[in-house]
């Protein structure tokens, strides 16, 4: 996951600085948003080998908390406290790009876990390359 996670921070870099030409506010912003909501998200995509919407139902406890950090998150980034952070508004725009980058950071990520779960040197998998019972 580490190297998804270091190819989506590199693309969401050069997206603020190159396609927005983002300010240190924006970029603070931007980078706050994307980075809250990659990190909270893939919660719901490694916590299964299944695939999130075949996987068993989260606890409501795991839902409730996870979606009230990142409400309480962005709400916090877009709102009107935000100021005292530095953090400026987001145009609607922006926001898309950023919800576009997310989604494809969370399709990656379940298709590196799927290449982890079958790789032989998989922790899970025994000496032979299959699971175990």
């Amino acid at each position: 996951m580490g190297v998804v996670s270091s190819l989506f921070d590199v693309i969401t870099f050069a997206v603020l600085l190159k396609l927005f030409a983002a300010d240190a506010a924006l970029f603070q912003t931007g980078w706050f948003v994307e980075s809250i909501s990659t990190q909270i998200l893939v919660i719901f995509v490694i916590r299964s080998r299944r695939m999130p919407w075949r996987a068993n139902r989260p606890h409501i406890i795991l839902i409730a908390t996870s979606l009230g950090a990142l409400v309480a998150g962005v709400g916090l980034a877009l709102g009107p406290w935000g100021r005292i952070f530095g953090f400026t508004a987001l145009s609607a725009a922006f926001l898309t790009t950023i919800a576009a980058i997310a989604a494809a950071y969370l399709i990656s990520a379940e298709l590196a876990k799927r290449l982890a779960i079958s790789s032989p040197e998989s922790p899970r998998n025994g000496p032979s390359g299959k699971m175990p019972p």
